[in-house]
């Protein structure tokens, strides 16, 4: 993990950073609740902004050099744009499992097919206590007691942000959304 960290550090701002840390420190509260490996939410919550900070240009010539092609959807979406790089960042430099993988590049949007560990950093980058964010204390301990409710007022307080800022709405996280509502009406 200490190598993992030291590459952190040196790849992102301190602001950035202090972000990830936050983003650890809630999924390992959480992880503990849902009994998912501490070691693999810690890799994936300090990695998940790994390319954050790289310019645009360069996510795009990154994501070429994997010959990954966007969707214009994705391209509409370029807040999304930095999980898909970090994760392959994050796989060429560390060797992640697919699930980690899989977290990191759907991060930002939420995916239909998230378990426990995808849902757990999901949230977390929204919780982060330096975020300061509408209704994170409250979504916080809610998602510490019922983690499929709590998901869902993650879900709808990212969405409510993208329509205020007339922003457009990736279909992954509509996915996400209606997956997580049908989850909730049979629990």
């Amino acid at each position: 993990m200490t190598d993992i960290i030291n590459f952190a550090k040196t790849r992102l701002s301190r602001e950035r950073f202090i972000h990830s840390k936050g983003v650890m420190e809630i999924a390992l509260q959480l992880g503990k609740i849902y009994k998912v490996p501490q070691d693999k939410l810690e890799v994936a919550a300090i990695l998940h902004d790994i390319a954050k900070e790289m310019s645009y240009e360069d996510m795009l010539s990154y994501l070429e050099k994997y010959n990954i092609k966007l969707g214009d959807e994705d391209i509409e979406c370029k807040g999304i744009i930095h999980g898909f790089v970090s994760a392959l960042i994050a796989k060429e430099r560390f060797n992640i499992d697919e699930e980690i993988y899989n977290t990191i590049f759907y991060h930002s949007t939420g995916h239909k097919d998230f378990g426990i560990f995808g849902k757990i950093i999901f949230a977390a980058d929204y919780l982060d206590p330096s975020r300061k964010l509408h209704k994170q204390k409250k979504i916080l301990k809610i998602i510490k007691k019922d983690l499929n409710y709590g998901v869902v007022l993650v879900i709808k307080e990212k969405i409510n942000y993208l329509i205020q800022e007339k922003g457009a709405i990736n279909h992954n996280t509509v996915e996400f959304y209606n997956s997580m509502i049908r989850k909730i009406k049979v629990d």
